[in-house]
């Protein structure tokens, strides 16, 4: 299912979630034509800012709600970027990406976090596994025995994640 995109209908969270990136992809976003066919590339090698990445869900909403066929492309993703990624209808990886399931966790010290009760905490776990569950082959049971562990590209497929392996992504982005 290889689709064509050109440069003005990709955005890439490359650079890792700042309020400038989640800012230019809501511009991005609320600047796509009506019915447009758009590629997010999610290639980054760290976890997430939480609050940022729930930002750029708006984003995706943007783009459904216009009729927009969003297309991800992952490379590495963790945590949030993982979250992001599973919002495209078509999900593509490359051999070498890499992905992890990551439920939040309390972190000491940790300002978005500070004084989030255990079953709050344990709200929210349980909210990511139904939502990740929601969008792949796997149960919430299986999401959280699948929490915190690597996963390469054979295992995202088995599970779900991706749709395929595509060789790179300069496949599918036209010059």
């Amino acid at each position: 299912m290889q689709r064509k995109f050109t440069s003005s209908q990709v955005f890439s969270f490359k650079e890792g979630l700042s309020e400038k990136l989640v800012k230019d992809f809501l511009r991005f976003a609320s600047e796509v034509p009506l019915f447009d066919r758009n590629l997010i590339i999610i290639d980054v090698q760290c976890g997430t800012r939480s609050l940022l990445a729930y930002q750029a869900f708006i984003g995706f909403t943007d783009l459904y709600a216009k009729g927009s066929s969003v297309h991800t492309h992952g490379g590495i993703f963790v945590s949030g970027y993982l979250k992001l990624f599973l919002l495209g209808k078509y999900r593509t990886i490359t051999p070498d990406s890499r992905g992890m399931i990551h439920l939040p966790v309390k972190m000491e010290g940790h300002k978005l976090m500070k004084g989030v009760e255990s079953d709050k905490l344990e709200i929210m776990r349980q909210e990511t596994a139904e939502f990740i569950a929601k969008r792949t082959n796997l149960s919430v049971a299986d999401v959280f025995l699948l929490n915190e562990k690597r996963l390469v590209p054979e295992q995202m497929l088995e599970l779900g994640i991706a749709h395929e392996v595509i060789p790179s992504l300069q496949t599918l982005i036209t010059r």
